[in-house]
């Protein structure tokens, strides 16, 4: 099976780092009850998608912190698959996808040549294919279409309540379908 693995909110954490980036503190550290389950992250700041994400340049891509989960992803998705890719949405920056290079450079190196820039990631999905993603609606389109699909917890998407232990629901979640 092939293992399609999204990058930000999975093994980056983009969420701080953007909200860092533009001098606000971040929604959901501030308000976790209350924006639980809810994917509006430049909403909320009161912003478009293009004003907020499109004007992080190269450098801030590059300088993401990985999440504190990320080795341990990379680690039991090379246990469990022999192809891996990293699918990930570009922004609408130039800099975007050159600074997600750079990032893989430096914590996964040997997935720098296996980044797939891409939001339709519904374009990937065959019955012999796994995504990990943090977004639901990505997941959602990947089963859709004849994919796998494991939605990764986090506090922005509907698994918020598994957000405690996402490498335990991880490791059920791949037992079922690889089983």
């Amino acid at each position: 099976m092939i293992c399609y693995l999204d990058m930000d909110g999975v093994l980056t954490d983009i969420m701080t780092a953007a909200s860092m980036w533009h001098g606000v503190a971040n929604p959901y550290d501030e308000h976790p009850e209350e924006l639980a389950g809810v994917y509006n992250f430049h909403g909320f700041l009161g912003r478009s998608r293009d004003e907020f994400w499109g004007t992080l340049p190269q450098d801030f891509w590059a300088n993401i912190p990985p999440t504190p989960e990320a080795q341990q992803i990379i680690q039991i998705v090379e246990e469990h698959f022999n192809k891996i890719w990293l699918l990930t949405s570009p922004e609408n920056h130039p800099g975007c996808v050159p600074g997600k290079q750079d990032w893989c450079r430096r914590h996964f190196p040997q997935y720098v040549d296996r980044i797939i820039p891409e939001s339709r990631k519904w374009k990937y999905a065959q019955k012999d294919t796994v995504l990990i993603d943090d977004y639901h609606i990505n997941v959602e389109k990947f089963k859709k279409n004849g994919g796998h699909g494991i939605l990764f917890p986090r506090l922005w998407n509907p698994l918020h309540s598994q957000r405690h232990a996402p490498i335990d629901f991880l490791l059920v979640e791949l037992e079922r379908i690889l089983a």
